[in-house]
């Protein structure tokens, strides 16, 4: 997902993520506020998490994404913000627990997409 951060913009506001280097390195990012993107108006995160990704040549792994999906003004993403943590141990993520159904299928799709 980190790597299709500006694709994603629209639907998807980044809290704090970890990025993973092939040698095992680690580097983690952070907002300054729950209701700030991450990478909006931010050059130096943006361009640290740039440079880590590209210098890693497709082999950079994100271990933890902390995420909030966006309400969408045409009614086409969820119901609500929903707050995701995506991370642990593989196919775990943690959704926030008043999330409707609708909600929680909608994010599930997007994560299992962005997974393929």
């Amino acid at each position: 997902m980190i790597k299709n951060r500006k694709s994603l913009s629209e639907v998807v506001r980044f809290g704090e993520n970890t990025l993973r280097s092939k040698k095992g390195g680690e580097v983690r990012v952070s907002t300054s506020s729950w209701a700030k993107n991450m990478f909006e108006d931010d050059e130096e995160i943006e361009g640290s998490v740039e440079s880590f990704i590209s210098k890693g040549r497709g082999k950079t792994n994100c271990d933890t994404v902390n995420c909030t999906w966006i309400k969408l003004p045409n009614n086409s993403g969820p119901l609500s913000d929903i707050h995701t943590f995506i991370g642990g141990t593989n196919n775990e993520f943690i959704i926030i627990p008043q999330c409707e159904r609708m909600d929680y299928e909608y994010v599930l799709e997007k994560i299992t997409s962005f997974s393929e």
